[in-house]
């Protein structure tokens, strides 16, 4: 028997509406209100869908404005380094604000050629670094996309699967 999962968000554990991730949320693909991208269940015969490789998503992007709910807050080991993330599981990618990357790391930036977008509107992306993401007792080896202007790091819906937030 499979387990189950709510059909607006995906996530397996017991939550009402009002308290899902995807409450608030708008489906990419239709512009629908209520569910994820990951969920959508509506379809058009001849769709085709095309991304670009070098596009990628963030669904809970934020400039000005931390969320004070710990729900969506976390502890990741980065490089052996403990930091806060906000879980976003509409994003595509892991985000860290510059200022972060500059206190803890001391390595260059990568150079990348991925442009990101949130809420409609392209990131400043300042360039990439490879990273061992460690929580929950698991480990995963991701980029993270540094971010100027960034105010909160962001985990990805990728991160967020395999160490089993949502």
């Amino acid at each position: 028997m499979q387990p189950k999962i709510f059909l607006r968000c995906g996530s397996p554990k017991f939550h009402k509406f009002e308290h899902c991730p995807a409450f608030n949320s708008t489906c990419r693909r239709f512009s629908k209100k209520g569910h994820f991208i990951k969920q959508c269940k509506t379809k058009l015969v001849s769709q085709v869908t095309t991304r670009d490789d070098n596009e990628k998503f963030l669904g809970n992007f934020c400039i000005d404005q931390i969320s004070s709910d710990e729900r969506w807050n976390c502890k990741v080991a980065v490089n052996k380094r403990i930091m806060p993330f906000k879980i976003d599981t509409d994003a595509d990618v892991s985000v860290m604000p510059e200022s972060c990357f500059k206190q803890n790391f001391s390595h260059q930036l990568g150079k990348t050629q991925k442009r990101l977008y949130a809420a409609g509107m392209a990131l400043p992306v300042l360039g990439n670094c490879q990273t061992t993401l460690e929580a929950n007792e698991k480990v995963s080896h991701e980029e993270i996309y540094v971010v100027k202007n960034l105010h909160v790091s962001l985990l990805s819906a990728k991160a967020i699967e395999e160490f089993g937030f949502f």
